[in-house]
């Protein structure tokens, strides 16, 4: 994509975010009360506290509590006006409480080091808690707009697509947020361009170029550990890109080491992660082990129950998971994903051992994800993993794309002449850009306010 092309993109992008985090009302995002109050902490000197209790003002802990208007997964009731002008009265003062944020307190402090900054700098003036979780959520959004640009930048193969994910309701929206995936999802598309990057150009990586790279890979590895082999698609960049071998095994045993060390490091001091009802990780880690086919059995049964819901999520289930998008236009937004590489600028072909990688690692990291969720969120003896859904899969498109630039972007070349892809990347995203956002809007008007 062009330098024009690139920042309309982002406009519509920020435009749409700015829209999404208005309209959705205080805390509604998943898990948003935890991560407010964790970026909070973490801005007031818990960076390194992983047991998720901290003593804070008792302002940001009764915001935490009441401002979400007890109407999560309650599709049938709007938002209570009256609670923003609550909210705006609550002021920090001196009287602190102590505040409980177990499920964030998994997540190292790169999720939430924009936000905290930016509340210590601002509260001294603006005091509310209402205004810091906005301020938090802008924050987010600016640092996702920032990367989305440098990503479509960096790749022009797989711009096309990031440029049509980004604009789905779902990425926007928790970019939008104080959610995790804010900067998980911004971390996550940049390194999958600059992998593609490698596979467009015949340039040997550079020792500066490299260090850049891992250093993005360990800040992907500690954004959700559950994206632990992302990194390691760079393994499918070929032997040449790397200048001498051994540069090659030096930089990727360092930083199997780091990664390896950091993940351990944070992972052993996490105490105060909750566990639902039921739950026990031994027993079912011992389940897992003694029956090896326990764990196919439940893989099953999991996609069976949950591949249509998680594939619509993709697209967008907002708020709490409870406001629902069109069903037309959910299958428009697939359509237009799955098809993107044909608009590809530049391509490269993968083998059929670099196809397989990336099929491993999508593969590797879903039973990473579905095998801790099933340790820690779902009861003993059920026959499928609870808690799975469509966000978590979003990081693993760009890997998915990359194989369908190798396969269909020579297609898009014969089909589509030169000027007709132009226009369609000139003026076809932004207007599904356009149309996302009214849809997403109309959605959160109609989910709590109307």
């Amino acid at each position: 994509m062009n330098a024009r092309e690139r920042l309309v993109v982002q406009c519509i992008f920020f435009l749409c975010g700015i829209s999404a985090g208005v309209l959705t009302p205080p805390l509604q995002p998943p898990d948003e009360p935890v991560h407010f109050l964790r970026a909070y902490s973490i801005g007031h000197g818990g960076f390194t506290d992983r047991s998720g209790r901290d003593y804070l003002p008792r302002a940001i802990v009764d915001f935490a509590e009441t401002a979400t208007g007890g109407i999560r997964h309650r599709p049938e009731l709007e938002y209570p006006p009256e609670l923003l002008s609550d909210a705006w009265q609550l002021r920090i003062d001196d009287d602190e409480s102590l505040a409980a944020f177990g499920a964030a307190a998994l997540y190292p402090p790169i999720n939430h080091l924009g936000p905290a900054i930016a509340m210590v700098v601002v509260e001294p003036f603006a005091p509310r808690p209402l205004a810091l979780m906005y301020l938090g959520r802008l924050v987010n959004l600016l640092i996702g707009t920032l990367l989305l640009g440098v990503s479509l930048r960096m790749s022009d193969s797989l711009a096309p697509t990031l440029a049509v994910l980004a604009l789905f309701p779902t990425v926007v929206t928790q970019m939008a947020s104080l959610s995790a995936d804010a900067i998980t999802l911004s971390l996550g598309f940049l390194l999958v361009a600059w992998v593609a990057q490698q596979l467009e150009n015949s340039e040997v990586a550079d020792n500066k170029k490299l260090a850049g790279y891992f250093l993005l890979a360990i800040g992907v590895s500690l954004t959700k550990l559950g994206y632990w082999l992302l990194p390691w698609a760079i393994l499918v960049v070929p032997a040449a890109r790397w200048g001498h071998p051994q540069q090659r095994w030096k930089w990727l045993g360092g930083f199997a080491v780091v990664q390896v060390a950091m993940s351990s490091f944070w992972l052993a001091g996490v105490t105060g992660f909750p566990l639902p009802a039921g739950v026990d990780p031994r027993v079912q880690l011992e389940q897992l082990v003694t029956n090896p086919f326990l764990g196919l059995s439940v893989a099953w049964q999991t996609l069976s129950l949950y591949w249509g819901s998680v594939l619509s999520q993709v697209v967008g289930h907002l708020g709490s998971l409870d406001t629902r998008l069109p069903a037309s236009f959910k299958v428009l937004s697939l359509v237009l994903l799955a098809l993107s590489p044909l608009l590809a600028r530049r391509a490269y072909r993968l083998s059929g051992a670099q196809i397989a990688g990336l099929a491993a690692i999508c593969a590797g990291t879903l039973a990473i994800i579905g095998g801790a969720l099933y340790v820690t969120f779902t009861p003993v003896g059920n026959a499928w993993v609870i808690g799975l859904v469509g966000r978590y899969l979003i990081p693993l498109v760009p890997l998915a794309a990359m194989v369908g630039v190798s396969v269909l972007q020579p297609i898009g070349a014969r089909v589509f002449e030169p000027a007709a892809r132009d226009r369609i990347l000139r003026t076809g995203v932004p207007a599904y850009g356009v149309l996302s956002g009214a849809v997403t809007a109309t959605a959160l008007l109609m989910r709590y306010w109307i």
